[in-house]
């Protein structure tokens, strides 16, 4: 159930198809005057092992809807409140699922970062987000998570009660098993993108009564040597040439900001009530796909059937690459573009004293440090 990001108190920030770049600008919630630089970034990839079944007649239809704990100051106290930052994709039929999105965090040593970890079964006549079947839920801070890890992975047993202030729907299934597996990243600062336009050639042909039906997934190697799923095209029907345009891929997703760490690229048939069929792949550096552009596409176990007359299931054209970048205020200042600033103060005796509540330039002891830097 793909309409999950369209509900209506979802946040969507510097969001894509396949990444989620979300940053809590801190100085609502803190003292203005307090220095508060972003460590670094993050990226979080999630997936889950042994979840419950709550489909008769299926498998379940999972999905992760990521929370994030924001701080309010209101009346001289702070209070929290759980944001939902956006979901992950649904798998269908999967009770061990890996997703391809990503969430990027701004990550701030000195601040408590909460998160919560949904987990919800997809149900196509869900309305509302709390009418899908509740899985379970975890919650903990970017930095547990980062003193957890090892290998840059950790665990969390989903628990099965309902997360306070939710209207999620208790489930005899939730929580009696289910692993939540978070892989996270420091991540190179890189605000570069890549546009590709992509084209197969010469496809296996996989279906009995017709073409294939190709998509490919693109795999980044981890810093523990495992290929991590960054990137799953859209399936292009009945064809054994099928071109994809315009594949939209932030640097820090695809290879975590670093051109020559290795990449798997794998080419798949996709089938409606059976499990896909593999054609082919590759692996490459994307510093080595800029250079030659076209991989043959190697099925071991067609070239293991029938040898040295197996010589490729197609091939994988890169016909366009542009790296491009998105730019931020302190990219043109930095870049040499200049701004002049008129600053003026209004003394006219008719605001009123500063002391006074009735004056237009009335100082409040009490200031509100969301609002107020004086």
């Amino acid at each position: 159930m793909d309409n999950a990001n369209l509900y209506s108190d979802t946040i969507n920030i510097h969001s894509t198809t396949e990444r989620v770049e979300f940053n809590y600008d801190y100085a609502k919630a803190d003292d203005l005057r307090r220095d508060s630089n972003a460590l670094s970034k993050v990226e979080i990839k999630l997936s889950c092992t042994d979840l419950p079944n709550t489909d008769e007649t299926s498998k379940s239809d999972p999905r992760v809807i990521v929370y994030f704990q924001e701080r309010k100051f209101q009346n001289n106290q702070v209070s929290t409140n759980w944001v939902k930052i956006d979901s992950t994709e649904t798998v269908k039929d999967n009770l061990n699922p890996e997703y391809a999105k990503s969430f990027i965090f701004d990550y701030y040593f000195e601040y408590i970062q909460n998160l919560r970890f949904v987990v919800l079964d997809m149900n196509e006549d869900a309305v509302n987000l709390e009418d899908n079947d509740y899985l379970g839920y975890v919650e903990e801070s970017i930095n547990g998570i980062i003193s957890a890890a090892k290998d840059n992975k950790c665990s969390f047993k989903l628990k099965g009660d309902i997360p306070v202030g939710t209207e999620f729907k208790k489930n005899s299934n939730a929580g009696t098993k289910g692993t939540l597996n978070i892989r996270i990243e420091i991540l190179k600062d890189n605000n570069k993108y890549a546009l590709m336009d992509i084209s197969g050639r010469n496809l296996d042909k996989k279906d009995l009564l017709g073409k294939s039906d190709p998509y490919f997934i693109i795999y980044k190697k981890g810093l523990d040597n495992q290929w991590v799923k960054v990137y799953h095209s859209t399936v292009i029907m009945k064809t054994l040439n099928p071109d994809w345009t315009k594949i939209y891929i932030p640097l820090l997703q695809l290879n975590s900001g670093d051109d020559k760490r290795m990449l798997k690229w794998e080419v798949w048939d996709w089938d409606k009530d059976t499990p896909p069929d593999y054609i082919g792949g590759f692996e490459a550096t994307f510093e080595e796909i800029q250079t030659k552009k076209e991989y043959e596409l190697i099925n071991d176990k067609k070239v293991k059937t029938k040898g040295s007359k197996c010589k490729n299931s197609g091939v994988l054209m890169f016909n366009r690459i542009i790296i491009r970048e998105n730019q931020s205020f302190s990219s043109f200042t930095l870049g040499g573009t200049e701004f002049e600033v008129d600053f003026a103060i209004d003394f006219t005796q008719s605001n009123g004293e500063p002391q006074e509540k009735t004056s237009l330039h009335y100082i409040n002891p009490n200031k509100d440090p969301l609002i107020s830097i004086l």
